[in-house]
């Protein structure tokens, strides 16, 4: 619908005082979204958007840490100006980044969570928001006393979002992370050593967020990697796979869910077929030392 000629008279009239007040109620992120789809935008109101507005917001670590705040805590159970303002501190750590970084740190950044006391209480905090059985998070991520047995999370932005299932902030995070070329390492398809180093965001929307914020992922080429293989290894072991299938399925996640079965059987065969070789080697070893 065309925009009526008052208020295309308010955005292209020079009024820097209706310009900040159109800030102040709708926030950054949603004044941007508004620049990109509207030519008729006046310049006070861009050049009131290209300055920073949040202080430290800028700092990766500040960032990370408010993300994963939101994300631990329920962002669903935040109140709304709230959440507008996580979301707003996401846009504006993008268009400002703090001084020695770029919107790419911001968007590789992640809190450290590899303390046991850091895993119990991350386990602890999201069991109640688990859309399958609370169990299946300490299969996954419990701490082992052999390290290289514990399954990490490092949540980077887009992480957080996800397990917020906030679809605004999604797709944020999913163009940022296109046009600063990282849209690859922020869906955990790889990194510059070419592996992934935790869960994927699909992964973690099979547990946490809805199917319209699976779909956005999906629309952005997500997939699972080889973590998410090996905790679906584990939870099928333990016998809590039955149930993260069927949320598979709720959610219609589709050829990736396909592949996902094929890939864990394709393991459990290969693992059989391990342990047959290995018994058989035992049996014939055993045999020779009787002989």
């Amino acid at each position: 619908m065309a925009a009526s000629p008052m208020t295309n008279a308010m955005l292209m009239t020079p009024m820097p005082c209706v310009a900040s007040a159109l800030v102040e109620l709708l926030g950054p992120s949603r004044c941007g979204s508004l620049i990109a789809s509207c030519r008729l935008v006046g310049e006070d109101f861009r050049d009131l958007l290209s300055r920073p507005q949040h202080g430290d917001s800028g700092s990766a670590r500040s960032l990370c840490a408010t993300l994963w705040t939101a994300a631990a805590g329920g962002y669903s159970r935040l109140a709304g100006p709230v959440a507008l303002h996580v979301e707003d501190a996401v846009y504006m750590a993008l268009m400002h980044p703090a001084e020695g970084s770029t919107a790419k740190d911001v968007l590789q950044g992640h809190p450290d969570l590899t303390k046991p006391e850091d895993i119990a209480e991350l386990i602890a905090a999201l069991k109640p928001r688990c859309k399958v059985p609370a169990a299946v998070l300490d299969v996954i991520f419990a701490f082992k006393a052999e390290r290289s047995n514990t399954f990490f999370l490092h949540p980077k932005p887009l992480h957080s979002a996800v397990m917020c299932s906030e679809i605004r902030l999604t797709r944020l995070l999913l163009a940022a992370a296109a046009d600063w070329g990282v849209l690859e390492e922020s869906l955990q398809l790889g990194n510059q050593e070419g592996s992934a180093d935790t869960f994927t965001p699909l992964f973690l929307a099979m547990l946490f967020a809805e199917r319209e914020t699976v779909d956005v992922l999906l629309a952005s080429g997500a997939a699972f990697n080889e973590v998410d293989l090996q905790a679906a290894l584990r939870l099928q072991r333990l016998g809590w796979w039955t149930a993260c299938a069927a949320r598979l399925g709720e959610l219609e996640i589709g050829d990736q869910a396909t592949q996902l079965h094929a890939r864990l059987a394709a393991k459990h065969t290969a693992l059989e077929r391990y342990r047959a070789e290995a018994r058989a080697k035992r049996e014939a070893l055993l045999a020779q030392m009787r002989a």
